[in-house]
């Protein structure tokens, strides 16, 4: 299922992918967006908890919490 921004889809778990353009083709950024109850600058600003995937292969595997910097840094490296 795709979000309202058309770049996110919610896996089974309900967590959203997050996907953007690079090179000209869909690709999984790594991230995801989970509502998963804890506290951060995230829930501050009313969204879900960003998270980047160790593996991006392993959408339920480890993953760690990044910041709204760290967010944008990642967003660097895709198409605009």
């Amino acid at each position: 299922m795709k979000c309202k921004c058309g770049h996110c889809e919610q896996d089974t778990a309900g967590q959203l992918m997050l996907w953007r353009t690079k090179d000209g083709k869909d690709v999984f950024t790594g991230i995801v967006m989970r509502n998963d109850g804890k506290h951060t600058i995230w829930t501050h600003l009313n969204q879900p908890n960003f998270y980047k995937l160790v593996d991006a292969e392993n959408i339920d595997g480890n993953a760690r919490l990044i910041t709204p910097p760290d967010f944008m840094r990642e967003m660097q490296q895709y198409d605009h």
